[in-house]
């Protein structure tokens, strides 16, 4: 369904936006590619790296900072999936931010998407790097505000810290992890599975 509708608004962008066709090109490769990934089509994935990463080139200065970060984000993400982790840990470990956000506020949610931006914690803990991984969590769940970019911070960060801090036997800070994740789900439906682990595990820690 997602493909789908990606196909039609690409269509669309075509027509009604003949001067988009680069960013429209590279936010069609970069979104169908991330499904490839997850449809466990690499060559697919890999091939639409390659054609973002042409676009890319051409697109003028002030527009660079948002499609490159994306660009990096993905290329890191086709390392991974392709069994490269040291090369993904090197390209995202070095990605620049998304620079600041537009000043449209019909762009603003695609300077979110996709809501899950952790790749470079899942290259660490790929290498069984988890100190790595917790640095990076915790940088993805702090507002600094000498940081250009005002990403929306995607609540389930707060719980896979969390997880992180108690295989580490932080018991506090996973404790204040989890009720942060717990805070924020608090009109969650009771029966989604992070909800549940979150409310077990915070109980389990209390009792310790």
């Amino acid at each position: 369904m997602s493909r789908t509708y990606y196909q039609n608004w690409f269509e669309i962008n075509k027509k009604e936006y003949p001067s988009s066709l680069s960013l429209s090109t590279i936010l069609y490769d970069y979104y169908l590619g991330l499904i490839d990934l997850k449809e466990g089509k690499i060559p697919a994935a890999r091939s639409k790296l390659e054609e973002m990463k042409s676009f890319v080139e051409q697109m003028p200065p002030q527009s660079q900072r948002q499609v490159r970060f994306n660009y990096d984000l993905f290329q890191g993400e086709v390392l991974m999936a392709e069994g490269s982790g040291d090369q993904a840990i090197a390209v995202l470990s070095k990605a620049p931010g998304p620079g600041r956000p537009p000043d449209m506020n019909s762009i603003f949610p695609s300077y979110n998407m996709p809501f899950i931006k952790d790749s470079l914690a899942r290259a660490y803990l790929k290498k069984g790097l988890v100190d790595k991984a917790i640095a990076e969590y915790e940088r993805l769940t702090t507002f600094d505000p000498k940081r250009e970019e005002r990403l929306l911070i995607y609540p389930k960060y707060h719980f896979w810290l969390a997880k992180l801090y108690e295989q580490r036997g932080l018991k506090e800070k996973a404790a204040g992890q989890y009720r942060k994740f717990l805070e924020i789900w608090k009109a969650a439906d009771p029966d989604l599975p992070e909800y549940q682990e979150a409310r077990a595990r915070l109980t389990a820690l209390a009792k310790q």
